[in-house]
Parts: C-alpha cells; sequence; structure tokens
C-alpha cells in the first residue's frame, strides 16, 4: 500500500512540475515574441500584470 501512494505522489509532482515548467516557457515566448514585434520592452510595462510577468521572467527595462 505504501508503495501505491510514493507512486501517487510521484507521478502528481511530476505532473505539476511539468505544468509550471510548461507555463514559464509560453509566458518567456510571449513575452519575447511580443518584443520582436513592437519593440515594446524597451518601454515601461503597461500594465501590473504586465510588470509581474516581466519581474518573473527576469526582463526588466535598465537590461535593455
Amino acid at each position: 500500500m505504501a508503495g501505491v501512494i510514493v507512486t501517487l505522489v510521484v507521478i502528481t509532482i511530476t505532473v505539476a512540475s511539468g505544468v509550471c515548467l510548461g507555463a514559464f516557457i509560453r509566458l518567456s515566448l510571449a513575452i519575447r515574441s511580443e518584443d520582436r514585434k513592437k519593440w515594446s520592452l524597451r518601454l515601461d510595462a503597461p500594465s501590473a500584470s504586465a510588470k509581474a510577468a516581466r519581474s518573473l521572467i527576469g526582463v526588466s527595462e535598465s537590461g535593455w
């Protein structure tokens, strides 16, 4: 029984990690794509959510 519980915990952690990594990569690609099209990362973030996304990914205005 303990082996089944350990297996379920490992599967849950693996799936959760995959979802988080996938979301991070998707967000990174969306930000970079936006910058290539509009050069918008050279300007201040237009909203609080955009600013939060940039800080999550590690993009700041001073680095550009």
